[in-house]
């Protein structure tokens, strides 16, 4: 699983950046839609995960969360999710993992 959260880091870096063009263009992450990055909230054969945003004005959560059923074999038995909190103002953004149960924090980065 570990391994597999490289997928989603790429992904979310793709929605990073167009997250960031959004920003430059409204001044405002308000009303950033999980369509402005390309994503649909749905476990997807071809994915372990699947992603959505979570937008503030000066802030978005990006979030890749681990697919139990209907995504890219195998499952995971565990939900969690990945996701950086990502401010465009200054660039910097902070990756986070949690499971979905709010157990504990997972792959050696903080809840």
């Amino acid at each position: 699983e570990k391994g597999r959260t490289a997928e989603a880091k790429k992904r979310i870096g793709v929605m990073r950046q167009l997250a960031y063009e959004y920003w430059l263009n409204n001044g405002t992450l308000t009303g950033l839609a999980n369509s402005d990055v390309g994503v649909d909230y749905t476990c997807v054969s071809t994915d372990f995960y699947k992603y959505w945003v979570d937008s503030y004005a000066n802030s978005v959560y990006l979030v890749a969360n681990r697919c139990t059923w209907g995504g890219k074999t195998p499952t995971s038995s565990k939900g969690y999710r990945v996701f950086m909190e990502y401010y465009p103002g200054t660039g910097t953004g902070d990756w986070h993992c949690h499971y979905d149960d709010g157990s504990a924090a997972c792959f050696g980065m903080p809840y």
